[in-house]
């Protein structure tokens, strides 16, 4: 059951690192409710998903990730999304066997 999902960081923090205020449980679910509505999912039901490496570069992300396709036998596929479309196969791992 894995599957990727991006969800925006908040635009502007909700505590100061030198602050001894914290932000009240409401202000934090509130934030984490942002975050989720903005979700974007990647890839649904991927089965095992390892290897993961999510990065951006000149404000477009990438990820990295090793997973199995269904039905191709040459070994667990690396792959690379590169921000919009279907993820691509950049390589294959040997096989367990």
């Amino acid at each position: 059951m894995g599957s990727i999902v991006r969800s925006p960081v908040p635009a502007k923090p909700m505590h100061a690192p030198d602050s001894d205020e914290f932000p009240s449980v409401r202000n934090q679910l509130d934030a984490m409710l942002d975050s989720l509505k903005g979700a974007e999912v990647i890839m649904e039901d991927s089965g095992r998903v390892e290897g993961f490496c999510a990065v951006e570069v000149i404000g477009k992300p990438r990820q990295f990730y090793v997973a199995p396709i269904p039905d191709d036998e040459k070994g667990p596929a690396m792959q690379l999304w590169e921000g919009e479309g279907k993820p691509r196969v950049i390589g294959y791992l040997p096989s367990e066997d």
